[in-house]
């Protein structure tokens, strides 16, 4: 944080003054009304919240959303009180859009989406790559708009769209939030995982093909369109793996030994099943999650796991709902 806008009125009023912040520190704010601040950032980074230091404020709260944290600039107000008043700014939180090679964290580390808020375990694992040890749980009951600069894709935007449909579909994007907050059945082989105890490992949303490459590859059967994909819904920065004989699930697996037992508990893969005709399937049994590499016509190869074995070229039918996971670029 540099600086710190103070405005009074309404969120939108006139700026009154401009207090500088040393060390995310704002010292010295008199007031005599209600007051927000509009923290400035440094290097896209996100500032998660304030806390109050010294002085009689009343109450502090966020009045920007309900949420606060999704904004670009969150904005506080400070109750009425006539005492000067010290604020710091909160740690700023890990957002997986500003995660690079070199800053990705050795063990197992909450990152958020900035897109939603969404929280994910994020690590280093044995190929040296940078994954996400949870499934993608984008998406809600309404649509959702997402932009190339917090999205992988190369258009301006894409919707996503709301949650819906029976899921025997090529051409139309489709997506399932209905486990999106269901606590995740794992193999009993890999149930000493410890999970960030602020976060207990969910099935997450499904995602035909169409949905989950932001409407990339929308066909069943097209001979003249066989390329892999280069754009889905993982976050900036990040995307699904690549599949097949030399694709990064098999290079992943080969890195733990070709165990399955230490693959499924670095990568923390779920039982999470599929959905499709309107219902889900095969939850606590298998696990299926989309790679970005074509093996047919209407298939792409992805990751299959089950109780007792991992799969890391399976055939995924590209009509059907399965999970999604992220590697960073």
């Amino acid at each position: 944080v540099e600086n710190v806008a103070v405005k009074t009125g309404s969120a939108a009023g006139t700026t009154v003054g401009t207090v500088s912040a040393s060390g995310g520190v704002v010292t010295g704010l008199s007031y005599e009304s209600t007051y927000y601040l509009v923290p400035t950032y440094v290097s896209g980074k996100k500032l998660s919240s304030w806390s109050q230091v010294t002085g009689s404020v009343g109450t502090l709260s966020c009045v920007a959303t309900s949420t606060c944290d999704t904004t670009e600039n969150p904005t506080y107000t400070i109750g009425d009180g006539t005492n000067a008043v010290t604020l710091s700014s909160k740690n700023s939180k890990l957002y997986l859009q500003d995660v690079t090679s070199s800053t990705c964290p050795e063990t197992a580390t909450l990152a958020y989406d900035s897109r939603d808020e969404e929280k994910y375990m994020i690590q280093k694992l044995a190929d040296d790559k940078c994954w996400m040890l949870d499934n993608l749980r984008l998406g809600s009951t309404s649509s959702m708009t997402l932009t190339n600069a917090d999205t992988n894709i190369t258009a301006s935007t894409y919707t996503l769209p709301a949650s819906g449909g029976t899921f025997i579909s090529y051409t139309t994007a489709m997506i399932n939030t209905f486990y999106k907050t269901t606590n995740a059945t794992y193999s009993s082989k890999i149930t000493s995982t410890t999970f960030n105890a602020n976060e207990t490992a969910k099935i997450g949303v499904y995602y035909n093909y169409c949905a989950a490459t932001a409407g990339g590859l929308c066909f069943g059967d097209n001979s003249s369109n066989n390329a892999s994909t280069n754009r889905d819904i993982c976050p900036k920065g990040w995307r699904m793996p690549t599949g097949g004989p030399g694709g990064e699930y098999q290079a992943l697996y080969t890195a733990y030994s070709s165990s399955y037992v230490n693959f499924q508990t670095a990568l923390r893969t779920p039982l999470s099943g599929g959905y499709a005709s309107g219902s889900a399937s095969n939850q606590g049994s298998y696990g299926s999650f989309w790679s970005a590499t074509r093996v047919s016509s209407a298939g792409m190869y992805g990751l299959s796991v089950s109780a007792s074995k991992v799969n890391p070229q399976t055939s995924c039918d590209r009509s059907v709902g399965y999970s999604v996971r992220c590697v960073l670029k």
